[in-house]
């Protein structure tokens, strides 16, 4: 009999992580006119960080928030990343696709696009600024004028705004705001909100019908629910949706602890009038501030921590996101096709293609590779024992517990699925191109001739793959 497996699997990478949280969100909300329209289905969650020495800007892509795509990052025409800095990037969307903004070094505000949250194009700059660490850019759509804004706070607490798409206009410093921390800019009720942190940790709030003229008009602002001011100790976060307004702040819980941190998620329908809806804990104590988006359905929430995020999703924790930054993310809801949830079922039966006598175990083991040729997901060593060497046979037979292999994971084009397998003969593989099973689109199989000789005098086994491509429930 043989070792299941004598080719060890590629490592994983080991790398910083962010945790996800997806929180249902209040009902009840009405859509008003000025806010975003509804996206077109399917949709996806895009997060945005900088990481890596040399900085690189890094986007991840999920259709549910619950499993991640492979890191993508925008290129310069050399096919390297484009240069960034420490200050974390801002990431919005619209139904025609998403916008990514962030400062070099220099203190230069870039730009790119993308139709899908992932293939990254048309970078422009839009000036230089002076900001530092606390200067994450902020974006937001106006419907009215078709204009793209950034909003970020400057390295002398001043909060400036400027259009950036589809032309730069001259920026705007919005007067008698100051903060230390990240601000952040949106889109509803015909007009754009900008949130900041202001004395006492309460959240001051600007609108501006043409993103030069700032005031507080009727908003009541610092804002509140009820009769309490919300507070928060880390910079507020602010996402339209088509129903309203999601906030998302972090404090310490009213028992203080060093881990014992909150995020509180408020919701509204006009950016006046908020209501509390859900608290995640425990969160990163002393982040920069967590990050929100999604439908009333599906609220995604990053909290973002030491070398990674904390993803949640409808208030349960879904995952960690390696991110190997200390700098907290952006997040953003958008128009779905750069990610695609790939399910693996190997239910079919497999034979040797050199049918002898005998008896033999044979091994599976299956990786799922990103274009770096990391590890993203895998089957570990299923065994099928005791088989006769000349019939078909299923991966099930002589398994404890029974059951068959099964790979679930979000591919991207230009990945790879490799199948290993191993008999007394050796071991053999073969890869296959991620596009085979996103282009065919649908839930089907086909027979795989596993026949790279990998060590010994190993013979080829064919292989049955039945799979599905679609989106996460």
């Amino acid at each position: 009999m043989s070792a299941l497996l004598s080719r060890s699997p590629r490592p994983w990478l080991a790398t910083g992580v962010i945790l996800i949280f997806v929180v249902g969100l209040w009902g009840g909300g009405c859509t008003t006119g000025g806010s975003p329209p509804p996206l077109r289905i399917p949709d996806q969650y895009v997060l945005a960080y900088t990481t890596g020495s040399p900085i690189r800007l890094e986007t991840v892509a999920s259709n549910g928030g619950r499993a991640w795509s492979a890191p993508n990052s925008p290129l310069d025409t050399q096919g390297s990343p484009l240069p960034a800095s420490i200050v974390a990037p801002g990431i919005a969307a619209n139904p025609d696709g998403y916008v990514l903004a962030w400062f070099d070094t220099s203190g230069v505000l870039h730009t790119v696009t993308s139709p899908n949250g992932g293939e990254w194009a048309d970078q422009r700059t839009h000036g230089t600024f002076a900001v530092d660490g606390n200067s994450r850019p902020s974006l937001a759509f106006h419907y009215g004028q078709r204009r793209w804004f950034v909003a970020f706070r400057s390295s002398a607490s001043a909060v400036t705004v400027l259009p950036v798409r589809p032309s730069t206009g001259a920026p705007v410093t919005i007067a008698g705001v100051t903060t230390f921390v990240h601000a952040s800019i949106e889109f509803a009720n015909n007009q754009l909100l900008l949130v900041f942190m202001e004395a006492a940790s309460r959240i001051g709030l600007r609108t501006s019908t043409d993103g030069a003229a700032w005031t507080t008009g009727q908003m009541r602002t610092p804002l509140s629910a009820g009769n309490a001011a919300i507070t928060t100790e880390t910079a507020p976060y602010l996402r339209a949706w088509a129903g309203g307004l999601w906030l998302a702040t972090n404090k310490p819980n009213p028992v203080v602890t060093v881990s014992s941190w909150r995020i509180e998620i408020f919701a509204s329908g006009d950016g006046s009038t908020w209501t509390a809806h859900t608290t995640v804990t425990p969160s990163f104590p002393f982040s920069e501030g967590p990050a929100v988006a999604g439908p009333e359905s599906a609220l995604v929430v990053a909290d973002p921590g030491a070398q990674q995020a904390a993803m949640s999703l409808n208030g349960r924790a879904t995952v960690r996101i390696h991110t190997n930054t200390q700098r907290t993310v952006s997040l953003a809801h958008g128009p779905a096709g750069r990610v695609h949830n790939l399910s693996l079922r190997f239910i079919n039966q497999f034979r040797r293609l050199q049918p002898v006598n005998g008896r033999e175990d044979v091994g599976l083991n299956v990786q799922h590779l990103d274009r770096q040729g990391i590890v993203r997901a895998e089957i570990r060593h299923w065994g099928a024992h005791n088989l006769d060497k000349s019939t078909a046979h299923f991966w099930s037979e002589g398994h404890p517990g029974g059951g068959f292999p099964r790979l679930e994971t979000v591919v991207q084009r230009g990945e790879t699925i490799v199948i290993y397998v191993t008999g007394d003969d050796g071991n053999v593989s073969k890869e296959i191109p991620t596009d085979t099973f996103i282009s065919a689109g649908s839930a089907t199989s086909f027979p795989v001739n596993v026949d790279v000789r990998l060590s010994g005098t190993s013979v080829p086994y064919q292989v049955d793959v039945a799979f599905s491509v679609g989106p996460t429930p």
